[in-house]
């Protein structure tokens, strides 16, 4: 899949829109197991997507580590607010396996929402759903059990329980480690 695969599907673009698009991805880096994408304090300039290997979005402080966001193959990838805002992140964004990615500027992209119809709807859809997403999932947080959203993050993409390790995927679900893997054993 290609980045432009994703927004067609979200709404389809005219041939020349797809190309554009596609163009504009020039960014490629390559990152190995356990190097940043990027550390907090810097500037998101980038929106990339996943090509190759997983990715934890981190929030730290002095006395934690909190799992806010996956990324893997075929998802759009970003510290969100500092990309957005081109203030400074507040997050790190760590591949957890040699992983590919590929990027557009914020600029680039940006000029593209401004310049073409069918790619600022696509865009406006997938910001749609990255927030009801976001939002669903804290109502979930308040108002289900640990096997409940184990069980509903194992419905929606099963294939997260084989790319990311245990520890993140109890800190995104909000479950303790070891509760994680107790009702792992139980849940299928």
């Amino acid at each position: 899949m290609l980045p432009s695969d994703l927004f067609h599907h979200i709404n389809p673009l005219l041939p020349d829109e797809r190309s554009e698009l596609e163009r504009a991805w020039t960014i490629e880096k390559i990152v190995s197991r356990s190097k940043p994408l990027l550390e907090v304090g810097d500037v998101e300039k980038h929106l990339w997507f996943v090509s190759e290997g997983c990715f934890v979005i981190l929030y730290e402080n002095e006395t934690t580590s909190v799992c806010v966001g996956l990324g893997y193959p075929g998802t759009l990838l970003t510290a969100f607010p500092s990309f957005i805002q081109q203030q400074p992140s507040k997050f790190r964004i760590i591949a957890l396996a040699r992983s590919k990615v590929v990027g557009i500027t914020h600029q680039h992209l940006y000029r593209l929402i401004d310049q073409r119809p069918n790619i600022h709807n696509a865009w406006r859809v997938l910001l749609e759903q990255a927030i009801t997403g976001l939002i669903e999932r804290e109502v979930q947080y308040l108002n289900t059990t640990p096997a409940e959203r184990l069980k509903s993050l194992y419905q929606r993409n099963p294939k997260v329980f084989q790319l990311f390790p245990q520890k993140y995927l109890a800190s995104y679900l909000k479950i303790a480690p070891a509760t994680l893997s107790r009702l792992k054993n139980y849940a299928w």
